[in-house]
């Protein structure tokens, strides 16, 4: 049997998890791990790099979680013992922790409380199982590319009590690299995004979503915009009155920010859309189901001009002028576009 190279089955198994991010996409990844060796190892490099943000409780997550807990240092490994933890006796095929570039600490979190397999059981244990896995990652110098955080909202939420992990100072080296955060948002955080933005200052995307929040946690994700050197994506989410707070510090950003996303925001509290008209490298620009986009308030931004503006969205919102606005973006887009290609076509006549 002829083998497809290395690079060419990652591909393959990557396209897949990206169309279709699901359980059902894990799973077929977990049946090529039978395929062959040669399939073992490139579905592994896939499985791992990602392998909590699908997480739903099934058993095929039994094998994630515990191929972290066969990596664990001997200390470790005889600390949960003592603890009453009941570990798998048997050496991992893989580093598996080596190719974890996403953690989604929720997941993560979920996978530890149905999974792990204790004589008693105890949240506190399970937290000592989760101290020890990131402890082991940080120390393994991983890479992290990404991280998700959902505080208080929707199913597997997590307590700032069961992240407060991340602040540790031995892990600390794990998240300090992260590129991307994804926040979802639906309690008071008590000053851990504020302590996050300390160790977190090199993102290049920041996707947050608030959920029946209050002001302060508006204005702790504000510093966490504010702090960070040069952010390229920003994309704000569903409820919450106070997303002025967050958009006063886009500014600091003027010159890297280029894809801008508003989903189901509420822009009362907005007096000015000034600062989004300063924002001249923008290259994506939505505003999805939005409301209260006062016609003054817009107006600087639509009387602007961006060079690089190549995808405009507007839709559902309660504002007929910046939909219209968006519309002839569109035009003057399409308009480059095709004045680009007679060029190249003329200098290939030549």
């Amino acid at each position: 049997m002829t083998f497809l190279p290395n690079e060419i089955l990652q591909k393959i198994f990557n396209l897949l998890t990206i169309k279709c991010h699901n359980v059902h996409c894990t799973k077929s990844l977990f049946n090529c791990l039978l395929v062959n060796r040669h399939w073992c190892v490139n579905a592994v490099i896939i499985l791992w790099k990602d392998p909590f943000s699908s997480y739903n409780g099934k058993k095929s997550f039994n094998m994630m979680v515990t191929s972290f807990l066969i990596c664990l240092d001997v200390e470790e490994c005889k600390d949960l013992e003592k603890h009453g933890v009941i570990l798998p006796n048997y050496e991992p095929m893989f580093d598996y922790p080596k190719y974890l570039s996403h953690l989604n600490i929720n997941g993560l979190k979920g996978a530890i409380f149905d999974k792990i397999i204790m004589k008693n059981e105890s949240d506190r244990v399970r937290n000592l199982v989760m101290k020890y896995i990131l402890i082991m990652l940080s120390r393994r110098e991983n890479k992290l590319d990404s991280l998700t955080i959902r505080i208080g909202y929707g199913c597997l939420s997590v307590s700032i009590n069961d992240i407060r992990i991340l602040l540790n100072p031995n892990v600390r080296s794990l998240i300090e690299p992260v590129k991307k955060i994804n926040l979802l948002l639906g309690s008071p955080t008590d000053g851990f995004i504020i302590k996050l933005a300390s160790i977190c200052q090199n993102l290049d995307s920041l996707n947050i979503s608030f959920r029946n929040c209050g002001i302060q946690n508006f204005i702790d994700v504000a510093h966490l915009v504010k702090v960070q050197k040069s952010l390229e994506l920003v994309q704000i989410s569903h409820e919450g009155l106070f997303v002025h707070l967050i958009l006063n510090e886009l500014q600091a950003h003027a010159k890297s920010l280029r894809f801008l996303k508003f989903n189901h925001v509420d822009f009362y509290w907005v007096q000015t859309f000034e600062v989004l008209a300063e924002l001249k490298n923008l290259e994506v620009l939505h505003f999805v189901d939005c409301k209260n986009i006062r016609i003054n308030a817009i107006w600087p931004l639509i009387t602007s001009s961006f060079n690089n503006l190549g995808e405009v969205l507007v839709i559902d919102t309660d504002c007929t002028i910046l939909e219209n606005w968006a519309k002839m973006q569109q035009v003057k887009v399409f308009n480059r576009k095709l004045a680009m290609r007679k060029v190249i076509n003329t200098r290939f006549s030549v």
